[in-house]
């Protein structure tokens, strides 16, 4: 499709396409990626957004979730969700107060379901063992029962309010369940109670065998044309987990070429309050984002701070640091203002 639109877009111009860019989102993103690692000679810059791109785990995630939710009477559901966020934030808030709101330690901050008291949550009807163990496993990651191995991260507290998809019920997730029923299965019939995850996951996998997935880390092909990549992902995302991103940059160093490689031709920003679209409560300074991002294809992914606001109200702001660098409070001024965090390395 992209090279038959490169031809009708020259023939109608009358000269060749000079640079070409793909931007998107989710799905969108994996896409990007995928673009970048499988056809090389696409897209001059890639705009990726909240990449689902280890998409078996992803899916894979979700009917866990579901398992753990949506298969006992004291399963978390819509009406229960708000709650929980309301007292996770204020455990956050308190944490996030004491550590500046600096990113790299709220990342590390231990998340300890059990003291997200039921009933100041507003969940009278639910103990408190069972709702805090169900919340615990959707923060904590997927994981192999047999190996021990991560097979998908957890969800970050924060991202309470857009739980209803993954456990708000009555159904699984319908993307994952359609997953395994029609891809992995083959069985509109498949019940989502009888998921295993050693052997279904593992199944998934090799059914795929890298159409769908986009986790190969060797773009050396892309970059060595000259090729550019802007990734961001929400650090509330309700559906793909922002450690992911971090596992994508991470892994890739070491089939591109070198450390300049990374820093001078891809970046990699976590924005405070977003999600994966349709509940994005950043879509404007998302959307902002990526038109400044057009530009990096030409000019360079180097070390370029943005402010990101609240979308509705401007009271809070902050940089957004591309990866490896982490926004850090500098030590005085407001910490609502993004003028008082710089960005510095790990």
């Amino acid at each position: 499709m992209t090279v038959q639109a490169k031809a009708i877009v020259s023939e109608y111009y009358g000269s060749r396409v000079r640079l070409s860019y793909w931007n998107g989102c989710s799905s969108g993103g994996k896409q990007g990626l995928k673009e970048a690692q499988k056809f090389p000679d696409d897209y001059d810059g890639v705009i990726a957004g909240a990449p689902a791109n280890n998409w078996t785990h992803l899916v894979a995630q979700a009917i866990w979730i579901a398992q753990a939710t949506l298969t006992d009477p004291a399963a978390t559901s819509r009406r229960k969700v708000p709650g929980n966020q309301q007292s996770g934030d204020r455990s956050m808030r308190r944490a996030r107060r004491r550590h500046r709101w600096s990113h790299r330690r709220s990342r590390a901050l231990p998340v300890r379901s059990e003291k997200y008291a039921v009933r100041r949550a507003g969940w009278p009807d639910v103990p408190d063992s069972a709702a805090g163990g169900r919340r615990a496993e959707i923060y904590e990651p997927l994981k192999n029962p047999r190996t021990g191995a991560t097979i998908y991260p957890g969800l970050a507290p924060g991202s309470e309010t857009g739980w209803g998809a993954l456990a708000g019920g009555p159904q699984p997730f319908t993307i994952a369940a359609d997953h395994f029923k029609y891809v992995v299965f083959k069985d509109p019939a498949w019940d989502f109670k009888t998921f295993d995850v050693d052997k279904d996951v593992a199944a998934a996998d090799r059914i795929d065998g890298g159409s769908i997935n986009a986790t190969d880390p060797n773009m050396n092909a892309f970059f060595t044309r000259g090729g550019k990549i802007l990734m961001y992902h929400g650090w509330i995302d309700q559906l793909i987990s922002p450690a992911t991103a971090s596992t994508t940059t991470n892994r890739s160093p070491r089939r591109w070429a070198g450390r300049r490689t990374l820093v001078n031709r891809s970046a990699c920003s976590w924005c405070p309050g977003w999600r994966t679209a349709p509940a994005v409560p950043g879509r404007r300074a998302r959307l902002s984002q990526r038109a400044r991002g057009l530009g990096r294809a030409e000019k360079g992914a180097g070390s370029d701070p943005r402010r990101t606001p609240h979308w509705r109200q401007p009271d809070r702001t902050r940089p957004l640091c591309p990866y490896p660098l982490v926004a850090t409070y500098s030590g005085t001024g407001s910490t609502d203002d993004a003028a008082s965090f710089v960005c510095r390395a790990r």
